[in-house]
């Protein structure tokens, strides 16, 4: 880090403060959040919580991925990793078990509390409190979607009134990544708050990774940049403000055919990619459609 020029690393804004008596001031969203920025509210928790619920695979997969940095283990070898990962992980929904054991190989023990979203919520955070002990608490990462979206059952209300019951031994903290910046600063936060000591580090070694891919590429001197268009599996443009756009854009120098568009809830005609001619096409893993359905070849 020493080595790399003042302003050249990817920076990004704590959204964490462990304050002297050590409770932790995290930063959350509430229903006015436009979805887009930064946390636009604050939560108090009294002490770093012992163990989380995870409502998206990818929490899991971050803690993971710091766990095996600590233990300095491979995802495919890593057995201290895994044992502490199950003790700081007690609960998820059922779609985040399998997409943990098909996306990234982690297999989910039989300890692990399963459970449906919605209205089973309340439920299953009460029973998550009653099975813990007195001196542990639980904080549960949803995503920032889950408390703005007009159409989620989980409610601010509901949210409160689970911590309320549970006597605050239940903290909710609603994340948001549409940047890698955003990742940085969720990643430095979940494992502040869940106490892994090599968090900052591990941090840094991201910092050094992404600041030599970007010298490398600006060293290559390209006499134009090359063109991208990304497709969801609902056939929408991946436009701006959202973390695959940003990672192509900002790291590795292309240039999105849909920046102007905001996040994904728009589409292209096929025209207007085909006049764009795009170098690369990206499809997700996820996107069930055949490849001819993606490239639009007619039927015969």
């Amino acid at each position: 880090m020493d080595d790399i020029t003042a302003g050249s690393a990817l920076n990004f804004d704590s959204c964490v403060t462990v304050n002297p008596d050590g409770s932790l001031e995290v930063g959350t969203f509430n229903s006015s959040s436009t979805g887009k920025t930064g946390p636009n509210a604050t939560t108090t928790i009294d002490s770093i919580p012992e163990k989380c619920v995870c409502y998206t695979a990818a929490y899991v997969d971050t803690i993971y991925n710091i766990l095996c940095a600590k233990f300095d283990e491979t995802k495919n070898n890593s057995p201290l990793a895994t044992a502490k990962l199950w003790e700081i992980v007690v609960g998820m929904p059922a779609d985040c078990k399998t997409a943990l054991e098909r996306d990234f190989s982690i297999d989910v023990p039989e300890g692990i509390l399963i459970f449906d979203l919605g209205e089973n919520l309340m439920t299953y955070s009460q029973q998550l409190a009653d099975e813990c002990g007195e001196d542990e608490n639980i904080v549960i990462l949803m995503t920032e979607y889950n408390i703005r979206s007009t159409n989620a059952k989980i409610t601010e209300s509901t949210v409160q009134t689970i911590e309320s019951n549970t006597g605050g031994k239940v903290k909710f903290v609603f994340v948001l990544s549409n940047s890698l910046s955003m990742v940085m600063s969720n990643t430095e936060m979940i494992g502040t708050l869940l106490g892994i000591d090599n968090t900052q580090d591990f941090i840094e070694n991201i910092q050094i990774k992404i600041h030599v891919m970007k010298d490398a590429i600006s060293k290559m001197q390209l006499e134009s940049k090359k063109k991208v268009y990304v497709e969801t599996a609902a056939g929408k443009a991946a436009g701006s403000e959202n973390l695959i756009t940003n990672l192509l854009t900002d790291i590795l120098d292309l240039k999105n055919i849909a920046d102007y568009l905001e996040l994904m809830d728009s589409k292209l005609s096929d025209e207007q990619i085909v006049s764009e001619k795009p170098d690369i096409i990206i499809f997700y893993l996820s996107d069930s459609r055949t490849m001819d359905e993606k490239m639009r070849v007619p039927s015969t």
